[in-house]
């Protein structure tokens, strides 16, 4: 796989985006302690996905575009990330491109056919930058925006991306909109409970739904464009750090943290008004992992495992019945990071 020496990336990042130098908050644990960013987790987390592969398997696809596909790109795991993969709804292709500098903890969704990525935390601290992927090419948007931040969700409704919280100079709780060229900031703020990092979002209609959170309970949030309002306070157990996303008319919940002891399995669908748990088998217990909408299903990559298990390199698709495991040559093992389609 093409990986490009991190620390060259990072003085570029530095240069260009404008990122914080502020030293990332460790990899949303709950603890929010200091990471090492030198060294992210070597030696603490094991690698539950082979990192080998044959010169055949990691062979990169040039930028020529697919006409539509989820969006992989960058992550945590052994070392810090900058590559980018597309799933085209039967294999994941390796795209042969130049882009954002490697990162994790950012943030991504779609607008206008085009996948909008801010932020994230790199080896220079907290970034602040905001790109596009169009199926070919990585920009960057000189705009200013948002405070540099990670462990921030985005989702999009009502044509415009909607960035809500995350942790940088300050714990943020505060609520962005993106409407394709500019940043704005909203005057609608969440402070009631625990929310503001590790949490989850997705998109029913024109309403942005928003669960859980380090040490939140189990209360849903609904921004209908003007402000954030409670929807519902019984649903899943409270967690953090779930893999969320809209499928069939409902948004679908999996996994998450539920403490430091507890990581999660479940699979929950919100229609807008109740929470209903689907009592099947499916993917290992994970937080951190990413999910998004494409070709008919769900699909789910990585995480991590916790306890010991470490970062994860599967992949698994939801039909709205029942999870299946797809095997083939995938990204190297990862977690902390989103996934988006176009």
């Amino acid at each position: 796989m093409l990986r490009r020496a991190f620390l060259v990336l990072a003085v570029l990042s530095t240069s260009a985006c404008g990122g914080s130098t502020a030293t990332p908050a460790a990899h949303g644990g709950p603890d929010g302690g200091a990471a090492d960013v030198t060294a992210p987790d070597v030696g603490t987390d094991v690698v539950a996905a082979p990192m080998d592969a044959t010169p055949e398997a990691l062979a990169e696809t040039g930028p020529t575009p697919l006409a539509s596909a989820a969006l992989l790109f960058a992550g945590d795991g052994p070392d810090f990330f900058d590559d980018t993969w597309e799933w085209d709804g039967t294999a994941w292709l390796q795209r042969a491109v130049t882009g954002p500098a490697a990162r994790y903890d950012h943030a991504m969704a779609t607008l206008n056919g085009k996948i909008v990525l801010f932020g994230g935390s790199g080896i220079s601290g907290y970034l602040g930058d905001t790109w596009e992927w169009d199926g070919a090419t990585w920009t960057q948007l000189v705009i200013s925006g948002p405070p540099a931040r990670g462990g921030h969700r985005m989702a999009t409704a009502g044509g415009k991306i909607v960035l809500f919280g995350g942790e940088g100079a300050a714990n943020y709780c505060d609520t962005w909109e993106f409407d394709g060229t500019s940043w704005a900031q909203t005057p609608a703020t969440l402070t009631t409970g625990l929310h503001c990092i590790g949490h989850a979002m997705a998109t029913l209609g024109t309403t942005v739904y928003l669960f859980g959170g380090v040490g939140a309970e189990s209360d849903t949030w609904a921004y209908d464009g003007t402000s954030w309002k409670q929807a519902s306070t019984v649903g899943p157990v409270g967690r953090s750090f779930a893999a969320m996303a809209s499928y069939g008319g409902k948004v679908v919940l999996y996994g998450g943290e539920e403490d430091a002891n507890h990581i999660l399995s479940d699979t929950w669908s919100w229609d807008g008004t109740t929470w209903t748990q689907t009592m099947v088998s499916g993917p290992p217990a994970r937080w951190h992992a990413g999910m998004t909408s494409f070709g008919g299903k769900l699909v789910l990559f990585g995480g991590d495992g916790g306890a010991g298990t470490g970062w994860l390199g599967d992949t698994w698709q939801w039909d709205g019945t029942s999870w299946t495991q797809w095997s083939g040559t995938a990204p190297s093992a990862r977690y902390v990071y989103t996934l988006a389609a176009r």
